[in-house]
């Protein structure tokens, strides 16, 4: 499976630019969140990203933009453990 970030692929955690971190406060986002996503840490911002998506289920924010950051700077291996977790949880569902 291949994903396609709504993020262009130049931005990634650690590297954002001010439209980003303002959508990112809008939908939410706590600022240890927006910390982590300008410094570069990926495993906080992850967990923070997957608390919005909690608080807020369906966060248009957290499902595209926010996890396309995290993706793009996520090594091979925090990908396949994600999408490992996500067709899990997918399982789960109520049929």
């Amino acid at each position: 499976m291949k994903w396609i970030s709504t993020v262009e692929p130049e931005y990634k955690v650690g590297k954002v630019d001010n439209e980003i971190i303002e959508d990112a406060r809008k939908a939410g986002l706590s600022e240890l969140g927006i910390q982590a996503m300008t410094s570069g840490d990926r495993r906080t911002f992850k967990l923070e990203l997957d608390r919005l998506e909690r608080l807020t289920p369906g966060s248009i924010w957290a499902c595209t933009s926010g996890y396309g950051l995290w993706f793009n700077a996520a090594t091979p291996g925090e990908q396949n453990t994600d999408y490992r977790r996500i067709e899990r949880e997918l399982k789960c569902l109520p049929r």
